[in-house]
This record gives C-alpha cells, structure tokens and sequence, in this order.
C-alpha cells in the first residue's frame, strides 16, 4: 500500500497543478487547509461516481459478470436458492448479488438502473417495470403477542383476529402496498373495522414483531420471516389462519426497456421463472 510520505508527495504534486496550498505541515502531523478542506468536500462525490462509472462499464463490457437482485424479506430461502440455481445451472460464471428490500424500493432501484432484477410481490401495472410471475403467495399467520386469547388454539379464523380490540399492524404500506392491501382485505373480508390499522415504525420484519410483542397489537404475515428475525420469533405466538389465506404472488420484476448487456440475463431470469411456475 501507500505509505504516509508517497501520499504527502502526490498531494504536493496537486499543489503544484493547482497552485494552492492543500495541507500543512510534514508526514505524519498533515492537517489540511481551508483550501484543502473545500477540495476533498467537492472531488469526494466526483471519484465515487467516477468509481461507479468504472464498475460498470467494466460490467457492461462482460469483465464483471454481476447481476444485483432484489428479494422481498418474507420470500422463503427455499424459494430464492431455486430461482438462483436455475440461472446458475444456465449461467455458472455469473455472480448473483442479493439485497432484500421491500417491493417499493425494489421498484425504484429496478427502473433507475441499480438493481437489474427483482423477486417483489407482485402489484399489477407499474410505469416502465415489466412483471412475470414465479411464485404463488405463500401462506399467511397470525402473529400474536404472548398471553394472547388466541394464543392457545390450533388455528386462528380470519373473523376473531382483531376480536378484543387488538389493533393490527402491517408493514408501512408505501413500502409494500401489495402485502398492506392484501392484508386489510383479508380482515374486511371477515368482518372486522380496519380503519385503525397501524404501520410499524421499519420495513424490516423485526420492527413488525417487536411492534406485536411490545404493542400487544398482532400482524398477519408468512411464517417465512422467522428465519429472518433470530431471537424475535421466542417474543410473539404464531399460530395459522383458518381458512388459510395467502401473500400476494411474488413476480420477477425488470426494466421493460432493459439496455442490451442486459437482455440475456432478463432472458435467463424469465426462462427460470418460468420453469420455477410451471413446477
């Protein structure tokens, strides 16, 4: 790596081209100057999108074979290792990334370019994103506080959940509306007023639970997310719905216009998707 003194001469350099002083002093008592404070704040932002630049294009040019997906948090692992390694089995070389985010930013990241595919609940028509489906939803439980009425019975029907005054909470909603209007619909459905449904605080299933363990509200979710959550899962009673009742169905999501280094990934994603529905 560099050392103290190589940086303190290539800093002399760009003194010299800029002719302004840009620190004080000698390696290793440097302190910048006013001057030098006011560079780095304005170059900072310009290396780190000439550093992007350079990712990808080195990615465009096939040096990088990256693919950045997103994945909504309550997809179960299972699931997400099949779509992963039916386009492995095709495309071995590629290096899958995954971030989970809620279907939302998946939707943003997918039409601005920094995510090239998305595992989200699907959400009908979106401007510029086009959808294919892979998974049907899987099903929903009801998550309850400890010491809850419910807490000891087999199955929890639709038309007792918020029996008791218990307020519901979703995930907030402009993060997911899929899931949040799922949800209210399920527990209209059957009867209950949900005009006072409550938003928990995050995205992140975490935030959901310890709403219900600390809140004494309940939440309707898939069992899926436990495995995201640790030592959560020992704050709250999960117990199934009676009638079952399902997530929304979870869609392969890209731009609708995709640039052309892209087109075969899309290709490759939809096959696998494909293949992923019919079985």
């Amino acid at each position: 790596g560099i050392t103290p003194d190589e940086l303190v001469d290539d800093i002399r350099r760009l003194e010299a081209e800029l002719a302004v002083p840009l620190v004080n002093g000698q390696s290793p008592g440097v302190t910048p100057t006013t001057a030098g404070r006011s560079f780095a704040e304005l170059v900072r932002p310009l290396l780190a999108g000439l550093e992007l630049a350079a990712t990808e294009a080195r990615r465009v040019a096939g040096a990088l074979p990256q693919v950045r997906i997103g994945c909504v948090p309550d997809l179960p692992l299972g699931r997400l290792q099949g779509f992963l390694g039916a386009v492995y089995s095709e495309r071995p070389e590629l290096e899958l990334d995954v971030v989970y985010l809620r279907t939302s930013e998946q939707i943003r990241r997918v039409r601005s370019g920094t995510l090239d595919l998305g595992l989200i609940h699907h959400v009908g028509d979106t401007d510029g994103i086009a959808l294919e489906p892979v998974f049907a939803g899987a099903p929903l439980v009801a998550f309850l506080p400890l010491g809850h009425r419910l807490a000891q019975v087999n199955a929890v029907r639709a038309g007792d959940i918020l029996a008791g005054g218990y307020p519901l909470v979703v995930p907030p909603r402009e993060a997911d509306p899929a899931l949040a209007d799922r949800i209210v619909a399920l527990l209209s459905e059957a009867g209950h007023d949900v005009g006072d449904v409550r938003e928990s605080i995050g995205d992140d299933p975490r935030s959901l639970l310890l709403a219900v363990a600390q809140r004494q509200w309940v939440a309707l979710e898939p069992a899926s997310i436990l495995d995201a959550v640790g030592d959560l899962a020992s704050l709250v009673t999960v117990r199934p719905i009676d009638p079952p009742a399902r997530m929304p169905d979870t869609a392969l999501a890209w731009r609708a216009s995709p640039p052309p280094e892209l087109q075969a990934i899309v290709s490759l994603a939809r096959d696998a998707a494909s293949s992923l529905r019919t079985d």
